[in-house]
């Protein structure tokens, strides 16, 4: 039998709305339901996925999902898996980025609806390329490999390998121009998308809203998770 998911304490502690006092915006977007809080922090990896749908899967039809994001990312697949979980869901989602939001994360939190995005003052931003770790593509290291292969064997594992991380890469930028189109303006500079994310710099929250990867900054003090 499987092992059973380890808890994610982060998430037990969210649990209880009252210990929230939320921004207005996401007062409003809640429209009368019930939060139900679930945290994507940290490595994003199958462990916290599988922790993160064990939550999730409770959820009643009069709550609204409330993500909290504060991760700098981690492996695709496990995230892209957590997609595909919350597009079964029919009720609101809501992202709240309190933290960092970076890679894997990023493409996560540009899931849920720009009207229902939203950032706490501090948290910041980062679209980037896809390059290696578990989960990905990755960068093979021939030498390794030729110690139990030959030339043409770790050729064709190398060449199958950088093929997906040219898909998965692909995939990230389509997601990410969904949201904030080809070029972005950034104070007088205009930029494609493919150079924001080559840049791989942090974005504020205010930079992440005129460009619409955030669709509204929460202005007004909310305790952020761990506080």
């Amino acid at each position: 039998m499987a092992d059973k998911p380890e808890k994610n304490k982060d998430n037990e502690l969210l649990r209880d709305p009252r210990a929230w006092q939320l921004p207005d915006p996401v007062i409003k977007a809640l429209d009368g339901r019930e939060p139900y809080f679930v945290r994507i922090s940290g490595k994003i990896n199958q462990n916290m996925v599988d922790s993160a749908i064990e939550v999730i899967s409770q959820i009643t039809l009069q709550h609204a999902l409330v993500l909290v994001f504060n991760s700098g990312g981690g492996d695709i697949q496990a995230g892209k898996l957590l997609i595909s979980y919350l597009k079964l869901l029919q009720v609101p989602i809501i992202a709240l980025a309190a933290g960092k939001v970076g890679s894997m994360a990023l493409v996560i939190y540009l899931q849920i609806p720009r009207e229902n995005r939203f950032a706490l003052v501090g948290s910041t931003f980062l679209a980037h390329f896809a390059s290696g770790g578990p989960g990905v593509a990755g960068q093979v290291d021939i030498n390794d490999t030729l110690s139990g292969l030959d030339l043409k064997s770790a050729k064709i594992i190398f060449e199958a390998k950088w093929h997906r991380l040219v898909g998965l890469n692909t995939e990230i930028k389509k997601e990410v121009k969904a949201q904030i189109g080809g070029s972005v303006k950034i104070g007088t500079k205009k930029i494609t998308t493919d150079q924001l994310m080559a840049s791989e710099e942090w974005l504020s929250e205010d930079v992440a809203e005129k460009i619409g990867i955030v669709g509204q900054r929460c202005r007004n003090e909310c305790p952020r998770p761990g506080d």
